[in-house]
């Protein structure tokens, strides 16, 4: 009786040493996956990144990408997470092992802007956006309702920090082509939103 006592306990711990490993794997995982979010929301809009490695500091998103990738070969496993901050400065105060990522300087208001004037089109605009002569019957994409996304208007560079996740949402809604105005032709979006 006791052989089989001490056979069905380590029966009971091997299985419990699978599941607690098999938990821990997944665990892993979703902070990969995590991370991976925040660094395409980061690259998405824009933002500058701080990495240090070895000593030598890194601001372009690719070479933070390579660092934190898990599957690329100059992946660091050092780096344990991605903060977002309002500046360098603030960045500056996180220990080595943490990427910073933060709202690129002056270009930050007129990329909040171009978000801005992308929520409020109107059906009528967003149903004339292929040809202006002759509107569609129904728009290329919804009006955005921010009530939808736990967001107000306006939108602000705070918000860019502090609500990454319901930006990041709201995101794909966007036209490839109102995505690309935001980017591309910020200075040109400045309007008086009442901000």
């Amino acid at each position: 009786m006791n052989g089989k006592l001490i056979v069905l306990m380590s029966l009971i711990i091997l299985m419990l040493a699978v599941v607690t490993g098999c938990n821990s794997g997944l665990e892993e995982r979703q902070m990969t996956i995590a991370r991976s979010q925040k660094f395409e929301y980061a690259w998405a809009m824009d933002f500058e990144f701080r990495i240090v490695d070895d000593g030598e500091v890194f601001s372009i998103g690719y070479s933070v990408f390579i660092r934190t990738e898990p599957n690329h070969p100059r992946f660091n496993p050092f780096f344990t997470d991605l903060v977002f901050v309002h500046n360098e400065a603030q960045a500056l105060e996180f220990p080595d092992n943490i990427v910073t990522a933060w709202p690129r300087g002056n270009f930050a208001g007129d990329f909040v802007s171009g978000i801005n004037w992308a929520i409020k089109r109107t059906e009528d605009e967003l149903k004339r956006v292929l040809n202006p002569q002759r509107p569609s019957q129904s728009p290329i994409r919804p009006v955005i309702n921010l009530d939808d996304f736990d967001l107000t208007y306006p939108i602000t560079v705070e918000d860019l920090v502090y609500k990454w996740e319901e930006i990041w949402r709201l995101w794909p809604l966007f036209t490839s082509g109102e995505r690309s105005t935001i980017h591309s032709r910020p200075l040109a979006l400045r309007v008086d939103y009442g901000e």
